[in-house]
This record gives structure tokens, sequence and C-alpha cells, in this order.
């Protein structure tokens, strides 16, 4: 029997940010609004929107929500932009709340994005 000592190195690196996967590019936003499950008739959650593009949206949220789950979202004071839905894409948990990554059903136009950034 040997008494070599193989030691494992169990360091775990961070997690990183999740990679990329607009094509589009992302505008910085800081937009309240409702977040209810589509098609569910239940009333939704007030959310506050942190970046948009032609194709997703990122929101902060009270609770989680599945991957997969269609949600649709009504801005709040925000005259001329339209409602959106989107689907989940992925979820992050933070102290208090849900990052949770969506893209649109249905791309963006100019002109809706353009509403969407005020």
């Amino acid at each position: 029997m040997s008494d070599t000592k193989t030691e494992l190195d169990l360091t775990l690196e961070p997690p990183g940010p999740p990679a990329e996967q607009r094509g589009a590019r992302r505008h910085q936003i800081k937009q309240r609004c409702v977040v209810a499950l589509a098609d569910s008739g239940a009333g939704g959650y007030t959310c506050l929107t942190f970046n948009i593009s032609t194709d997703g949206i990122g929101l902060f949220l009270p609770l989680p929500l599945r991957a997969g789950a269609e949600v649709h979202i009504e801005p709040l004071a925000l005259p001329g932009a339209p409602a959106l839905r989107a689907r989940v894409v992925h979820r992050q948990r933070l102290e208090f709340a849900w990052i949770c990554g969506c893209e649109f059903l249905t791309p963006l136009t100019d002109a809706q994005l353009a509403a969407w950034l005020g």
C-alpha cells in the first residue's frame, strides 16, 4: 500500500454571467410593468424591466418563473408602449428577487422598441 496522498482541487470558480444570447442590441432601461402568466386570467405582479432589445427583455421579479413559461408584460405609465408577450429563457436568484431573461414571441418593431424606450 502506498503512502502517497492524492489531493483534489475542489476550488469552485464563481459562475460567470450567462453567455449573451441576444442578436440585437440591448438598451438599459428602468421601467415599471405588470407581469402575469399568459392566458392565466390571474392578476400579475408589479416588476421592473432593466433592459430591452427587439428580441427580448430582462425583468426583476418578486418570484421565480419556470423556463418556458409565457408571460404578458404590460408597461406602467408609458403611453403608446404596447403590451408584450414573451417566453422565460432563464432565471437567476438575487437576495430578494429573481432576474428573468425572456425572449419575445414576436420580435419588436423599431417603433415598438422606441415606445418602450420612451
